[in-house]
């Protein structure tokens, strides 16, 4: 299992110079080149909140045919998602660096959510000579559909982050379909939210009554990763003989501002009953932390807070003692695995229709 304390990684993230290319170049131990080749200035800096529409546009207007050997379709469920634009950025840099794409070759597409609009794009990138294609699903249901569409024109296509169903897999390599999935699992996810809140003073059981009550923040409801990360996180507890009330259950959508709200909504009504919120993601968990210092509410003295992804952000609120712990869900890990095993299947290369990414604990105290 690996596990990092929150100040041991940000002292290797400030002892980095920024222009050097990262953990590759260094011969340290896996785990230390697991954390350093994240951190060093591989971060989104801010942005605003939503991309122009003249920004996609010309986004996807610059998509026309050039003389390039490659290029590479990149289609993304939405574009404000932080942990999707730190993919994003780290699949370009990957396909760049790695095989010698041409930064121009690189299309970058945002379906905003609505399905047809990614089928549309799909088909744009296939009829300007794409060579191979990653894509987030806006729905995993439509997975196979997606595939399908890809699979007519011999496209490859790697799914990253939503997650097909073990039958589908299946169906790829029993119809010799040239498609893969690089994710991770959520259960893992979930388990070490539950060991980070087992680590934390009393068990997350603040007031003493022999109970732990807690809050769930929940992503999409419709999402794998939503439905394993709150089971495990709460099982972890149970398998300890920890008991557990839930007060409520609600899904922020995977939104800053819907963790806020939603953690504000919780704490007014149950009050100092809520001992432990728990967050299926760090940007619901960031919300949350500001509604709980704006409640009185002190992290590790009153109240245990977790989430997931290893946002920078998140893990500065960890350090400030304002985020009980994270789990960093591997951004920089997947997408040079995801770089990879396109490029392996552009090249006609026999690849394993899944790729898991391990996730990493990162806790204030360095349990």
């Amino acid at each position: 299992m690996m596990n990092w304390s929150v100040k041991r990684i940000w002292t290797i993230c400030k002892s980095m110079n920024k222009k050097k290319k990262g953990a590759a170049a260094i011969v340290m131990v896996a785990a230390v080149t697991f954390a350093t080749g994240i951190f060093y200035t591989r971060e989104v800096k801010t942005t605003q909140t939503a991309q122009t529409t003249s920004e996609k546009q010309t986004t996807e207007e610059r998509a026309e045919e050039t003389v390039s050997a490659k290029k590479i379709g990149i289609c993304i469920y939405r574009y404000d998602d932080d942990f999707m634009k730190l993919i994003t950025k780290e699949l370009k840099n990957s396909f760049i660096e790695n095989y010698g794409i041409e930064a121009n070759d690189i299309f970058t597409f945002y379906a905003e959510e609505d399905l047809e609009k990614q089928q549309e794009q799909v088909e744009k990138l296939m009829e300007r000579g794409v060579c191979g294609l990653i894509i987030q699903a806006v729905e995993e249901a439509k997975i196979p559909a997606l595939a399908d569409q890809c699979a007519e024109k011999q496209i490859p296509v790697v799914f990253i982050n939503s997650e097909p169903t073990e039958e589908e897999k299946q169906r790829w390599s029993e119809e010799k379909i040239a498609a893969s999935w690089v994710g991770t699992d959520g259960r893992q996810a979930g388990a070490y939210q539950g060991q980070l809140i087992l680590e934390s003073p009393e068990h997350g059981d603040f007031n003493g009554d022999g109970m732990v009550s807690y809050v769930m923040i929940q992503g999409d409801l419709d999402a794998e990763d939503t439905k394993n990360r709150t089971e495990y996180s709460v099982k972890t507890l149970t398998d300890q003989g920890i008991r557990v009330q839930k007060l409520t259950e609600v899904s922020g959508n995977w939104e800053e501002s819907r963790g806020k709200e939603l953690t504000e909504q919780a704490l007014k009504r149950y009050g100092r009953r809520v001992e432990v919120i728990i967050c299926n993601n760090d940007a619901m968990a960031n919300g949350a932390s500001e509604a709980i210092q704006e409640a009185g509410r002190v992290v590790g003295k009153d109240i245990c807070l977790v989430g997931v992804d290893g946002l920078r952000s998140t893990v500065t609120a960890v350090r400030d003692g304002n985020v009980t712990g994270t789990v960093l869900n591997d951004y920089h890990g997947q997408a040079k695995k995801a770089a990879e095993v396109l490029m392996k299947l552009v090249d006609g290369e026999h690849v394993d229709t899944e790729y898991l990414i391990d996730h990493v604990k990162i806790s204030g105290n360095g349990q």
